[in-house]
């Protein structure tokens, strides 16, 4: 999926073979500052990810905050009931739902 098509309200999912990853960043001082999305193959976990999961996420817009964002890639989606931003590397593995 284009990022240049997407549009707030719009239901997202991995692409067959693929889940979404929960991972956390810390910021410079080492410190948890946030999760983000990372879409994996269902077969590649990351190490720091409990849990994989494929359930529609709601894409919300671009991160309106201050130019340097505390977490990976500016796109937003609701996901799990917490706003996170996807990884910019994500965005071919993300289909919309239908």
């Amino acid at each position: 999926m284009k990022v240049s098509q997407l549009y707030a309200g719009m239901l997202l999912v991995p692409c067959p073979g693929f889940s979404w990853a929960e991972v956390p960043w810390n910021g410079a001082d080492g410190s948890l500052t946030g999760n983000y999305l990372v879409v994996v193959p269902d077969d590649k976990k990351p190490v720091d990810c409990e849990l994989l999961r494929t359930e529609p996420v709601l894409y919300l817009g671009t991160n309106s905050q201050s130019p340097s964002a505390s977490t990976p890639g500016v796109q937003v989606v609701l996901a799990w009931g917490k706003k996170m931003t996807v990884d910019p590397h994500s965005w071919r593995y993300i289909d919309l739902h239908s």
